[in-house]
């Protein structure tokens, strides 16, 4: 607690908050940056869900918006617990997610994604901030992505010097060692050997991860080529111009992402959809689940998922249940929050569909 008091509001904190302090109250700010702070670090897929349920106002939105003061006042016993209070608690859900996504860890990857995924491309709609909490999740998705693929050598160096060793060793040297001193002389050499070569093993274990994240990272991108250059989908095994326009969205995209190795994929992700041949042609997911063949929305689909942040593949249950589109679309549509008609181009929905296959393999 005594370090979570040192840490300072951020100035993106200040700016999410500063629309509820008229007059500058700096000990509220300070209770409640510091209660989004130690909430961010504890977050979970399904705490995500539950800040999510309030920002996008889900079926879920009372239980989930309860759940949350009880967090708030768990850290602050004076949070207000009434309806007054439905702004502040948006906003600070807002600013823990954000928060949680200033990191390079599992959880500000599962807010990112879940966040891009639960929009939808603006399938759903976010309540307004003076922060574009999406553009944030979208920059946090480059720095992952660009962070886990550059070269070992361009990161911070790792190297470890025996700076106590030499220390102990420089003081001998510049005043010799009188017999009495000679056992603790031992010992501190003694205790500065070991701790040099403790932090060295630190050191090489890190440049082993980090020279074995690098490989995999090729290894992806290699087999990313082969398929693209390839032409071919393994899963419906035909070409890839034999597909529909619909059809490139899901079956493409799920192929990229199992040829994806470290999460949240290359920043060029869009990039080499549209090489492979998804276009821009605005499309529903309504009309694009349709088109898909009976066998692979079955072999795509994952049952018991959260419609909030797996609408795609929402969508792909509803229609696994009812081959019916005027049935299917209707129960997808109730569920998921999201109209029928939503439309959005082919490449965006591809993308999406991508994230959503990757935050199925994400654990946080």
């Amino acid at each position: 607690m005594a370090n979570d008091k040192q840490v300072k509001p951020t100035e993106e904190f200040l700016q999410l908050y500063s629309e509820l302090v008229v007059v500058q109250d700096e000990e509220r700010v300070s209770k409640r940056f510091l209660a989004s702070h130690g909430l961010s670090m504890k977050l979970n897929a399904d705490l995500v869900e539950q800040f999510l349920d309030v920002l996008f106002k889900t079926k879920r939105y009372e239980t989930s918006y309860s759940e949350i003061v009880k967090l708030f006042l768990a850290q602050d016993p004076l949070f207000a617990l009434n309806s007054s209070n439905a702004r502040e608690v948006e906003i600070l859900s807002a600013a823990v997610l954000c928060l949680a996504m200033k990191s390079n860890s599992n959880i500000a990857l599962g807010v990112a994604l879940s966040l891009v995924t639960a929009s939808n491309s603006k399938g759903r709609n976010l309540p307004d901030f003076s922060i574009d909490i999406l553009d944030t999740a979208e920059s946090a998705l480059a720095r992952i992505s660009r962070q886990d693929r550059s070269k070992p050598i361009t990161k911070n160096p790792v190297s470890v010097e025996p700076k106590g060793y030499l220390a102990v060793k420089a003081k001998i040297d510049a005043e010799g060692v009188k017999e009495e001193d000679l056992p603790q002389l031992q010992s501190d050499l003694s205790d500065e050997l070991v701790k040099f070569i403790s932090e060295s093993k630190k050191a090489i274990d890190e440049s082993y991860r980090r020279a074995m994240e690098h490989i995999e990272s090729q290894d992806e991108e290699l087999e990313i080529l082969w398929w693209l250059f390839g032409g071919r989908s393994i899963h419906e095994d035909k070409k890839f111009e034999s597909f529909g326009e619909e059809e490139k969205c899901i079956v493409f995209a799920k192929e990229l992402s199992d040829r994806t190795k470290l999460l949240p994929g290359p920043t060029s992700i869009m990039a080499i959809l549209q090489k492979a041949g998804v276009g821009e042609k605005k499309v529903s997911v309504v009309k694009t689940v349709s088109k898909l063949a009976q066998k692979t929305v079955a072999d795509f689909c994952v049952i018991s998922l959260s419609p909030l942040t797996f609408p795609l593949h929402c969508a792909l249950a509803c229609r696994n249940d009812n081959d019916e589109v005027e049935v299917w679309s209707k129960v997808w549509a109730s569920k998921a929050g999201i109209g029928e008609a939503h439309e959005l181009t082919s490449l965006s929905l591809a993308r999406l569909f991508y994230f959503e296959r990757l935050l199925l393999r994400l654990k946080y």
